[in-house]
């Protein structure tokens, strides 16, 4: 692994662990590993909403189509990840009882998952 800043910008440079895809292990999993995983998933998710982006460049992509791309895209890509279709429609559902995309960025008022 390296990592260094290069103009200002930090980098992360890693190799990919080997290993089995979660998918592949969820039958395996019971309900401590899985909560295990998924509290984990959402500590890495918290610490990277943490960083500050002070100072640097918004996006130059259009936000709302790109949400709408990817909400049309969503149940063939978590179909085609493996994920039991019971599930994919429970995201699907949650996606889409969010506040309209226009809305966005939403207040933190979003439906639990």
């Amino acid at each position: 692994m390296f990592d260094g800043d290069l103009e200002g910008w930090p980098y992360l440079v890693m190799d990919q662990l080997s290993g089995e895809p979660l998918v592949d292990c969820l039958p395996m999993l019971g309900a401590r590993e899985w909560h295990s995983i998924a509290t984990q998933t959402g500590e890495l998710a918290s610490a990277l909403h943490g960083i500050s982006t002070e100072g640097l460049p918004s996006l130059r992509r259009s936000w709302g189509p790109f949400l709408r791309e990817q909400q049309a895209n969503l149940r063939g890509k978590h179909a085609n990840s493996g994920l039991p279709v019971a599930f994919v429609t429970e995201i699907q559902a949650w996606v889409q009882a969010l506040e309209p995309l226009e809305d966005w960025p939403v207040p933190r008022s979003a439906p639990p998952l």
